[in-house]
């Protein structure tokens, strides 16, 4: 904003454009904003650069309160995503690993990954990652969907190259370059199918 002496600012709107929030930072660029389910809670990524090196924290706000309710750090790893679940779980996705977060801040899991290709991650909804995973027979790619406390809910390895990835309530579609795979998590057991593409 203008005159103001900041250098990111990040702005909360209610259902009626009311303005609950308006946060500013004169020392971080912010990114990735994610508002709770409840509508009470804003997570931001923030970057800053100092002496030649990148640092990235979290820090998760009371919606109408100036400091945060807590921040963490994650250092010179990169945040690729951001989102809250509808229980009010934060999730971070970084180069390294999928990080779980309970409302308060106190972290439930920490899941090692590496070799990210592509991830579905969407507000309110559980993440699925998709990992490049290289042998002797050729490229397979790892694929991983989560349950609400960050843990592998389901995973299998499929031949190819992956082309896209999403998953929403549920359902996930992974589109390689000769065939579709769909899996089905809503029901008591996983239902995992794959059909040729010509």
């Amino acid at each position: 904003k203008g005159g103001s002496g900041c250098r990111a600012c990040c702005v909360v709107y209610d259902k009626k454009n009311l303005e609950p929030c308006d946060g500013q930072t004169p020392s971080y660029d912010v990114m990735r904003p994610t508002v709770g389910p409840d509508g009470g809670r804003l997570g931001v990524g923030c970057l800053r650069e100092k002496s030649g090196r990148l640092s990235q924290q979290v820090r998760v706000y009371t919606i109408g309160e100036e400091e945060p309710t807590f921040t963490l750090e994650f250092g010179e790893r990169q945040i690729y995503a951001l989102r809250h679940y509808k229980n009010g779980n934060l999730f971070i996705l970084c180069e390294d690993g999928l990080y779980t977060f309970s409302p308060e801040g106190a972290e439930l899991s920490a899941f090692p990954l590496s070799g990210i290709t592509r991830f579905a991650h969407h507000e309110g909804d559980l993440p699925m990652v998709a990992l490049r995973v290289l042998s002797g027979s050729g490229e397979r790619v790892r694929l991983i969907a989560f349950d609400a406390d960050g843990q592998a809910a389901w995973e299998s390895q499929v031949a190819g190259s992956l082309r896209d990835l999403d998953f929403r309530g549920g359902y996930a579609v992974a589109l390689f370059y000769e065939e579709l795979c769909t899996l089905d998590l809503s029901g008591d057991t996983p239902t995992f199918a794959r059909k040729t593409v010509k």
